[in-house]
Parts: structure tokens; C-alpha cells; sequence
């Protein structure tokens, strides 16, 4: 088998995307496709996400983001662009379990 380095692993197209996003039946199946496609996400660092590392409560000027203190490239942040309201609506089920 002839391994070609020059060549990128295809990125999905946004209509890939959306299909995926509009298969998924419940809240945790969205934010699985926002948190690999939209905020670029490793399969890894979904599985070990925690509540305490989303910044959701930031100044009109700032978007919200992930803290993470150890990636691979080291520590750093993900802008959330895109699904925080789905993301915010997942997050109050867990403060509702808290009681």
C-alpha cells in the first residue's frame, strides 16, 4: 500500500455537517456533532470534558470558550461559535440535577 504524506484528511462539507447535526435525535447526539465538527474537538477531549471548563459567562465583547490545561499542543482555549444555546440548555439539566 503506497502511503501519499502530502495529502490532508478531508474535512467535511458544511451540507455534512448539517445532515449529521439533523440525524441526531436528542440534546447529547447535538452536542457531540457541535463539539467534534463546530468546535474541532478530539474524540478524546469530548469524552473528558467537564462543566467547569466551559466560560459561558463572559462581557458583550468576548465569545465564550473551553479551558483546557492540557492539550496536545499544550494549554489553551476553544472559542465556542457555534451551538451555545444547546450547550447552555445541556449544562442547566445538569445544575437542575443538583438539588
Amino acid at each position: 500500500m503506497l502511503v501519499n504524506d502530502d495529502i490532508d484528511t478531508p474535512c467535511l462539507a458544511t451540507e455534512h455537517v448539517r445532515a449529521l447535526y439533523q440525524a441526531t435525535d436528542d440534546q447529547e447526539e447535538h452536542l457531540l456533532v457541535l463539539a467534534l465538527c463546530a468546535w474541532g474537538l478530539r474524540p478524546s477531549e469530548v469524552a473528558r470534558l467537564h462543566t467547569r471548563q466551559f466560560v459561558l459567562d463572559v462581557s458583550t465583547d468576548e465569545v465564550p470558550y473551553i479551558v483546557f490545561k492540557d492539550r496536545k499542543n499544550g494549554p489553551g482555549q476553544v472559542t465556542l461559535l457555534y451551538g451555545r444555546t444547546v450547550l447552555k440548555d445541556r449544562l442547566a439539566t445538569f445544575t437542575d440535577h443538583d438539588d
